[in-house]
């Protein structure tokens, strides 16, 4: 969300979860910069951001998910369509997806991306890997690649967590290929959920892409 509720390790948390419990679900978010994949989508601002889905028992999924973004460019909001299918054999889980990025007042910069994971839950600490591609516009509109891994780790039965995750993204079309990292706190608390994070890049002379810690407090409709 740019499929932010399915940061990799979310992704796999989410398949080894009962599916039995299938049907509609809603969430609100806000955040103080919506960041994705260690860029700053929302000009280093606040943003909003809330969508809904549906999970059948099958493990098929699919949902819309919007925030505010701001690229100092026409397009203000962000609206994501998805639909996947996500499952678990015993402790390994996989996900594969489709996401098609829609920016209502410039539809010159959609794109869509179809993508894979792959974890497996060791109890104390679960491991996630993936990959994605998408027609990203990058000058001639080619093919991005990203590769991704995350880490999470329970602290006990408190029900807080901390996650780590390194991404990179290979640009072409004279785009520069850049990696991504972060390393974040979470935890339920009465009925809210929330997420301190620390994100940086190797892109050291953009602005939106240097480090950065940002909060978001999230919560399930």
């Amino acid at each position: 969300m740019k499929l932010q509720k399915k940061t990799l390790v979310a992704a796999i948390l989410l398949a080894t979860s009962s599916l039995v419990q299938a049907g509609f679900s809603g969430n609100v978010a806000l955040t103080t910069d919506y960041v994705w994949r260690g860029i700053s989508q929302a000009g280093e601002d606040i943003a909003i951001q809330g969508g809904f889905d549906f999970e059948h028992e099958s493990g098929a999924y699919a949902g819309v998910w919007a925030s505010n973004v701001d690229y100092n460019a026409p397009g203000t909001v962000e609206t994501d369509l998805y639909f996947g299918f996500a499952n678990a054999l015993g402790d390994f889980s996989y996900d594969v997806w489709y996401i098609d990025y829609l920016y209502p007042d410039n539809g010159a910069i959609n794109f869509d991306e179809v993508g894979f994971s792959v974890g497996y839950d060791f109890k104390v600490i679960s491991f996630s890997a993936g990959i994605s591609s998408n027609d990203i516009i990058v000058e001639n509109d080619d093919i991005g690649t990203y590769y991704e891994a995350g880490v999470d780790v329970p602290i006990g039965s408190t029900g807080i967590s901390i996650a780590g995750h390194v991404g990179k993204y290979d640009l072409q079309g004279g785009a520069e290929n850049y990696v991504d990292w972060k390393l974040g706190v979470a935890a339920d608390f009465a009925g809210f959920g929330f997420d301190l994070s620390y994100s940086d890049t190797d892109l050291g002379n953009i602005d939106i892409a240097d480090k950065r810690v940002f909060l978001t407090v999230s919560k399930a409709l």
